[in-house]
C-alpha cells in the first residue's frame, strides 16, 4: 500500500483487538524515496485460520518500543490522535494497552478488518 493522502481528520481515534498473526517492518533504500519505516501489523479475530482479521499498515514509524510477550495473548491496539501536541512528523501515537507490547508515534495510516471499506487517517 501506498501512503495515503492528506486529509483534515486529526481527532481520529481507533481501537482493534485480536491476536497478532504478522509484525513487518519496511522502508525504501532509495535517498530519492525514503519517507521513514513503515510498520505492518496484522491481527487475527480468533484463533480460527479463516476468521476475519484486521490489517493494520503505519507510516513513518519513529520511537518503536518493542516488549511482545512470550505466549498467544490478544492484542488491544489504540491509535489515538496527538495533533495537538503539534510533534513535527508525529500525529498519532499507537499503544497496546493490555500487556505494553509495543507503542510508538508515526504520521498517518490504513486500518482495513475483513468485509469493511480502508479506513485511512492523514492530518
Amino acid at each position: 500500500m501506498s501512503e495515503p493522502a492528506p486529509t483534515e481528520n486529526d481527532t481520529v481515534e481507533l481501537s482493534h483487538v485480536g491476536y497478532l498473526e504478522n509484525l513487518e517492518f519496511s522502508q525504501v533504500v532509495s535517498p530519492e524515496k525514503w519517507s521513514g519505516l513503515t510498520l505492518v501489523l496484522k491481527l487475527r479475530f480468533s484463533f480460527e485460520a479463516d476468521s476475519q482479521c484486521s490489517h493494520l499498515e503505519f507510516y513513518q514509524v519513529q520511537g518503536l518500543r518493542l516488549n511482545l510477550p512470550n505466549m498467544l495473548c490478544s492484542f488491544f491496539v489504540e491509535i489515538r490522535s496527538i495533533a495537538e501536541m503539534q510533534l513535527e512528523d508525529q500525529h498519532y501515537h499507537v499503544v497496546e494497552s493490555d500487556h505494553g507490547a509495543f507503542s510508538f508515534y508515526c504520521h498517518s495510516f490504513v486500518a482495513v478488518s475483513d468485509g469493511k471499506q480502508p479506513q485511512d487517517a492523514t492530518p
